[in-house]
This record gives C-alpha cells, sequence and structure tokens, in this order.
C-alpha cells in the first residue's frame, strides 16, 4: 500500500456515542430506549391513531422516521405534569418525631 499512511488503515470506524441519538429510523428498541417503557407499551404506543406510519424493510424489520415520532410523542406530552412546583416552606415545627433507639429487651434465661 504504498502511498497511504498507516492511519487510513489501521483506525477502524467507531461510531460515537451518540450514534443511537442521531439514527434517521428508529426501530422497536430505540422507541422503547427513548421512551423508557418495555415492549409491549411500546407496541401499543406504535398503534395508537396518528402515530407515524411505519417503514417495512422486510418480514420482520419495521422502522419509524425518528423525526416523526418524536413530533408525536412532543403531542402526547401533558406540559402540565412536566412543571415542577416549589416545595412547601417549613412551618417550623418539625413532621416527625425523634425516637430513642429501642433495644430488644434481654429475655429471661432458662431455668
Amino acid at each position: 500500500m504504498q502511498g497511504q499512511s498507516t492511519a487510513d488503515h489501521e483506525m477502524p470506524f467507531r461510531p460515537d456515542e451518540d450514534a443511537r441519538d442521531a439514527a434517521v429510523y428508529w426501530d422497536i428498541r430505540d422507541i422503547q430506549f427513548h421512551c423508557r417503557m418495555g415492549r409491549s407499551t411500546a407496541w401499543r404506543l406504535v398503534r395508537q391513531d396518528g402515530f407515524p406510519a411505519p417503514v417495512v424493510c422486510g418480514k420482520r424489520t419495521v422502522l419509524w422516521p425518528r423525526a416523526e415520532v418524536m413530533v408525536f410523542l412532543e403531542g402526547q406530552r401533558e406540559p402540565g405534569h412536566y412543571r415542577r412546583e416549589a416545595p412547601p416552606a417549613p412551618t417550623g415545627a418539625a413532621s416527625f418525631v425523634a425516637r430513642s433507639v429501642r433495644h430488644r429487651a434481654a429475655r429471661p434465661s432458662a431455668p
């Protein structure tokens, strides 16, 4: 291999850690991962009205366009659910009572 540097053919291709996020299409495992749900729940989600149509690549390979899935999921979000409320202000008195450490009572010795 004359004329090529050693760095050109010795370095294997290694996708970065964000390659899964940069995918154009998601399979059902990607939907499960990004939505943090189980397999049955993910399949129930993809069967909902309004979910993007799948791209069938073979008998057992079904993919969904990532951008369309993200738009669908954003439409399903309830904004009020994610709003953080301020914690209640402390009222001066503690809401619990501290107890002393309890020890098991010694059993009487056998006669």
